[in-house]
């Protein structure tokens, strides 16, 4: 038991609790004692949006991580925060924005950790916080951060990883120092995932999906169960006081890499949709210069209407893409390894998807 820890369970608080991600930490923070990594005695959702269904016996804070006041309420005699809340963004996002929510509200949750005298500190961070723009084969967390970033989402994600990590060690008010880890997902998918599996499922929806690109360029997607695990692991190391693990940052996958398209087709047939075959891919070069006006467009009519487009080169660039990454560190430091199997995690995703079209 570490230093300030009771024998009571811990009052942990989830920022964008109400979020894909979120909720499924909410769901493993409330697994049955014989399968809990964490037995907490309260667990808080600090959220934008309203409590989703099924929140019942957890304690709602609606708020936004820009409001100190709002994290004050519901840091106070915390023991854990697990901190997921932030604006996932392709490049359709004004800058602004995204840096407000992703960087400026990380520094108001440390912030607000220190003041309220939290211990430990989980942020969910991005594969992308190394990403420049190109390939990446089978890194580890000795990757260095780029000179520059292909998108502002990217540089926010890098600039609050980063205040993370420097938290990590510093004085909190009345109590330990605050002790933090940064776990870093590959692209998160699963049942009622709204990114990458609902962005699809739009796009399936007004007609047929055409692949982008060429290239094999197979990337890391990790289920939502297995990142919600590794972040509750992330939390019990802190709980447990383990020097070792703490201030350390943590690549998170699970099953085999696999191209963008192919990985999402069977949701897309689940659906009632079809993607058109390899051979009919559009190229990469053209379909960045269509990106690049529909990013022009939405610049030019955003003081006037809202216009989100369909993608950018950012997008185009990233599917288009290898980005692997190896895990092997949150397996020797954190006891992590995938709870739920390959075959589970499609059928639990393709039986939502079902659902949601009527099928």
């Amino acid at each position: 038991m570490s230093v300030g820890q009771s024998s009571a369970g811990p009052v942990v608080v989830v920022t964008g609790g109400a979020g894909f991600l979120g909720q499924a930490l909410v769901r493993e923070l409330r697994k049955p004692a014989a399968e809990a990594v964490l037995r907490p005695s309260e667990i808080r959702v600090l959220d934008i949006r309203p409590a989703p269904p099924g929140h019942s016996g957890v304690t709602f804070v609606r708020g936004d991580v820009l409001e100190p006041e709002d994290l004050r309420r519901a840091f106070a005699g915390a023991d854990v925060v697990f901190h997921l809340a932030a604006l996932i963004d392709w490049g359709q996002n004004p800058a602004e924005r995204v840096h407000a929510v992703n960087a400026t509200g990380t520094r108001n949750v440390i912030a607000a950790c220190r003041a309220a005298g939290v211990p430990a500190l989980v942020a969910t961070s991005s594969l992308d916080v190394i990403y420049a723009g190109h390939s990446l084969h089978d890194v580890d967390e000795t990757t260095p951060y780029p000179a520059s970033y292909p998108s502002a989402y990217c540089a926010s994600k890098a600039e609050a990883e980063r205040a993370v990590r420097e938290a990590d060690g510093t004085v909190v008010e009345g109590g330990p120092r605050l002790r933090t880890i940064v776990v870093r997902p590959g692209s998160i998918w699963g049942e009622n995932d709204p990114y990458h599996v609902g962005a699809m499922l739009e796009l399936a929806r007004r007609g047929p999906v055409v692949r982008l690109g060429r290239e094999s360029a197979p990337t890391h997607f990790t289920y939502v169960g297995n990142v919600a695990h590794a972040v509750a692991l992330a939390g019990k190391a802190l709980r447990e006081g383990s020097a070792e693990a703490a201030g350390q940052v943590y690549f998170v996958s699970d099953f085999p890499p696999r191209n963008f398209f192919d990985h999402l087709e069977p949701m897309v047939r689940a659906a009632g949709g079809r993607m058109l075959p390899k051979a009919l891919a559009l190229p990469r070069g053209p379909m960045r210069l269509v990106g690049r006006a529909l990013e022009l467009a939405a610049e030019a009519l955003r003081p006037i209407v809202p216009f989100r487009p369909l993608f950018t080169t950012f997008s185009v660039d990233y599917v288009c893409n290898t980005f692997t990454v190896r895990s092997d560190k949150a397996e020797r430091l954190l006891g992590y390894r995938p709870i739920y199997g390959e075959t589970e995690a499609y059928e639990r995703t393709l039986a939502a998807v079902r659902r949601g079209a009527g099928r």
